[in-house]
């Protein structure tokens, strides 16, 4: 039952008819009338199920769907319809719990209800298509999703379910490109986020003896930080072995490099990232089964290959050009020397031991002979060579 929310009379009833009743044209109900002094009144209320359905072309469609994620809270959503077309989308959110209440109450629901809102008028409510191209929102996608989800549901629609196509039995030696996915679990977000299917193309390299090694990039349009790439789970054992990630200058990861330890192609693998998220910075302890610390805590993530975009990346053999002008061939005795450029300094770490001076550090590089160091200020000007 549903009551005006400033007077309290009842507005909308709901009750299943009885099996029994079904053979008649209608139902006894009993009312409480308050303008009759409390007293209660029975009405015949009669159905003419012959014409149910007839005009279905207009209505309302309601539906109420649950978040458990960060404290979670209600959704309903109430989709009304005229000549089967969408003209309204009411969205509510109820029963907030958890420490972030607030900013689901306040942010984040109403910054997907405004995002899938504008998408969904106009829709035929019959047009499946149509609603499994909505596009959700980074910064709100649990909450977008589920609205989206409920409204499909609420209009008898099937919710889109992905439909992998099956993972090959081996893989030639070369250099590959393919589209893939990456999903955090403990709560689902995108770090992989490169178009609005969340997906990104990674790099798949295969050497003669079958080893297949896997680079992508990481990437989040959530408000949240990826820390660390903690591993990838071989088998039930999380391990970092012959994997690498890159940082940027604010020490975020942006690219990780990971075997496949399976014995042979998989549609999915496993592994384990450090987040942050700075609106949670004041967290600590465990919360909804995730431990944070300051804001950051581990998650496993999945990580989704979609082997019907496997392309070969073939490089072409290089060629050259004889000169025209004459030079001089050399000798047998010449011999050419192969020189390679030294690695990128890693580890760099600068320490403050007195005033106008600092310790620098930084691992030290095989093969380097020495090392120039250069300052420069804040915004990369006046760069000056020191000793070195």
């Amino acid at each position: 039952m549903e009551k005006d929310k400033i007077i309290g009379n009842s507005t909308k009833v709901r009750f299943n008819i009885p099996e029994a009743a079904k053979t008649a044209d209608g139902v006894y109900v009993s009312m409480k009338i308050n303008a009759m002094n409390g007293n209660s009144m029975d009405a015949y209320l009669k159905i003419n199920y012959a014409d149910i359905g007839k005009n279905s072309s207009e209505g309302t469609k309601e539906n109420t769907v649950s978040i458990s994620q960060f404290g979670g809270y209600d959704i309903k959503t109430v989709v009304t319809y005229k000549d089967n077309k969408v003209t309204d989308l009411e969205v509510t959110g109820e029963n907030f719990a958890g420490s972030f209440a607030v900013p689901n109450q306040r942010d984040y629901l109403p910054k997907a209800i405004n995002k899938i809102k504008e998408q969904v008028i106009g829709l035929n409510i019959k047009d499946q298509t149509a609603f499994d191209k909505i596009d959700t929102v980074s910064g709100a996608t649990t909450s977008a999703t589920a609205i989206k989800n409920a409204v499909i549901e609420s209009l008898g629609l099937k919710v889109k379910e992905e439909i992998l196509a099956p993972a090959p039995t081996t893989i030639a030696a070369g250099t590959y490109q393919i589209q893939m996915k990456n999903m955090t679990d403990t709560v689902e977000h995108s770090i992989s986020a490169s178009d609005s299917e969340n997906k990104v193309t990674a790099t798949l390299k295969v050497d003669a003896n079958g080893k297949i090694t896997i680079s992508y990039p990481v990437i989040t349009k959530e408000a949240m930080d990826v820390l660390a790439f903690n591993g990838y789970y071989k088998g039930t054992t999380l391990t970092k072995k012959g994997s690498e990630e890159t940082k940027n200058d604010e020490n975020i990861v942006t690219n990780v490099t990971m075997p496949l330890t399976s014995n042979k192609p998989e549609q999915t693998y496993k592994a384990n990232f450090k987040m942050y998220v700075p609106a949670m910075s004041g967290l600590n302890g465990t919360r909804g089964g995730i431990t944070f610390d300051h804001g950051t805590f581990d998650t496993d993530a999945t990580i989704t290959l979609y082997w019907d975009t496997l392309k070969e990346i073939k490089t072409s053999a290089a060629t050259t050009t004889p000169a025209t002008t004459t030079s001089t061939k050399p000798s047998a005795s010449a011999s050419t020397t192969k020189i390679t450029a030294p690695s990128k300094v890693q580890k760099v770490k600068v320490k403050n031991i007195k005033k106008k001076s600092a310790k620098i550090t930084f691992k030290k590089v095989k093969g380097a002979n020495g090392y120039i160091i250069y300052r420069a200020s804040k915004n990369m000007e006046n760069i000056k060579q020191l000793q070195h």
